[in-house]
């Protein structure tokens, strides 16, 4: 009976489900005693979206124990199914209650780390980063500590905006697991950091760029590069739609002007209440570079008639193509750790040449990589129809 009240939970009759189990403790009430089945049947309704009667078994079965243990694996159960069913304070309260007795710093870590979830979802980034850097804090060097140092990363880069401080979270969630998924990660999104702020330092002027015919079209090209990496990393429309015509106001000469203002007017045409901005910075476009291949794109974008070209008039630009391979190259932050190869664990000679070995390894699976495969083109400007804007 207590198989088939499992099955029918699993198959979705929940109604049948918590029929047939109550009938198993009717006729057989020594079943009830057997706090094992009774927990594991409420963590069945619990996976099965049964909230408030998972809820209601565990409270019974923590009024009902003695064992300090026992009650607090139930009262952590108790608190993840409050975090389910959306009452989030009632989950954190009932976390609090746990972590005010004496629980080993595993556990604590990984309570901190539910903590942490919760408090991102009301939007509490402050108490959730608080909560993840307490879980770095009782289980270093561990997946835990690098899932919770993932997730204060991601707040830091793109909750707060401090990409050159979420670069070293995301090194530091890394090196607690290098071998995690987490810690995987963590080295994606700390290599497309380390690219947002290459070129963010090129346009910016604090990157040296060559020399042709003025340094203002490396830098208008990485300005390009950054609108378009904030575009895709971030997906953050409005910044990139803002970066692209920066571009223009800042290098008025730059042959990616036309282009950017076409892109930063798609981006904002798209919103519905940045739709006038960007039909007026289409219409712009259209005015000041009437013969122009990025101001027939807008025409269509707008549904206006397009004049006839001659057959190579959307060709791509050489200059740019030239442009894009002149500039300096991202390095891999992923190859530049030594300070944190010395933390969590690290500190011995052996440690820290595996945590070496281990960077040499990925670079050269990396290098090999690109050796077997195409190398990426660079990016021609965005042509009519082009899906990336």
């Amino acid at each position: 009976m207590y198989e088939q009240a499992l099955i029918l939970l699993a198959t979705g009759r929940r109604e049948q489900a918590t029929e047939t189990y109550g009938r198993l403790l009717a006729e057989h009430p020594e079943f009830a005693r057997d706090r094992e089945l009774t927990l594991e049947f409420a963590d069945a309704q619990l996976a099965a979206g049964e909230y408030v009667d998972a809820l209601a078994a565990y409270r019974a079965l923590a009024a009902a124990t003695a064992d300090a243990q026992y009650r607090r694996t139930v009262e952590i159960r108790a608190a993840r199914a409050l975090a389910l069913e959306g009452r989030t304070a009632e989950a954190l309260d009932a976390y609090g209650r746990v972590l005010a007795g004496t629980v080993p710093d595993s556990l604590a870590a990984e309570i901190e780390v539910e903590r942490g979830a919760i408090l991102e979802s009301r939007g509490e980034w402050d108490a959730a980063e608080e909560a993840y850097l307490r879980v770095a804090e009782l289980a270093p060097g561990t997946p835990t500590a690098s899932q919770a140092t993932l997730h204060r990363g991601r707040i830091v880069w793109k909750v707060d905006g401090d990409r050159e401080a979420a670069l070293d979270v995301l090194l530091d969630a890394f090196i607690h697991s290098p071998a995690s998924a987490w810690g995987d990660s963590a080295r994606n999104e700390s290599r497309a950091v380390a690219r947002l702020l290459h070129y963010e330092r090129i346009a910016d002027g604090e990157v040296p760029v060559p020399q042709i015919e003025g340094e203002g079209l490396a830098r208008s090209t990485a300005m390009y590069r950054l609108a378009e990496e904030v575009l895709e990393v971030e997906h953050d429309r409005e910044a990139a739609a803002e970066l692209f015509w920066q571009l223009a106001e800042r290098f008025p000469e730059s042959p990616w002007r036309p282009f950017a203002m076409l892109a930063s007017g798609k981006l904002l045409a798209d919103g519905e209440e940045s739709i006038g901005t960007g039909v007026a910075r289409m219409l712009t476009l259209i005015e000041r570079y009437p013969d122009h291949q990025a101001s027939d794109s807008a025409r269509r974008e707008m549904g206006f008639d397009v004049p006839a070209r001659p057959g190579d008039f959307y060709a791509s630009d050489p200059t740019l193509m030239v442009l894009t391979r002149v500039l300096p190259e991202a390095g891999d932050p992923m190859l530049d750790i030594e300070d944190q190869m010395n933390r969590y664990g690290a500190r011995g000679q052996s440690s820290r040449a595996r945590l070496r070995g281990a960077s040499r390894d990925m670079e050269v699976e990396r290098e090999r990589g690109q050796a077997e495969t195409p190398q990426e083109q660079p990016q021609a400007p965005p042509q009519q129809g082009d899906p990336k804007i």
